[in-house]
């Protein structure tokens, strides 16, 4: 059993969270959430949030647009700045859906 605990361990390990993964966890966490509710509501799989959190899978801003629309019907208001910031400190050509001027 420990030799499993260790492997997923050393998995988590080579693919931590990326900066918006961290927020959107953090996010959840403060709205009292889990990853299956946000995903039932977003109408996606909890395998595919957890991808885009660790960034095995592409975040667009439509995804952090529908996230803050999430947040917000939880009463977690104003995020969408914040969901941004934290997706282009992972790749700025991403910042507002790729559209900087």
């Amino acid at each position: 059993m420990s030799e499993k605990l260790d492997l997923d361990a050393l998995e988590r390990f080579k693919n931590p969270m990326t900066p918006y993964g961290m927020l959107v966890r953090a996010l959840r966490i403060v709205a009292g959430t889990t990853l299956m509710d946000m995903a039932n509501y977003l109408n996606t799989s909890p395998a595919q949030l957890s991808g885009m959190e660790h960034g095995r899978k592409p975040v667009t801003y439509h995804d952090a647009v529908e996230a803050s629309g999430y947040f917000q019907r939880l009463g977690v208001r104003g995020v969408l700045p914040a969901l941004d910031a934290a997706l282009s400190a992972v790749d700025p050509v991403k910042r507002n859906g790729g559209n900087d001027a």
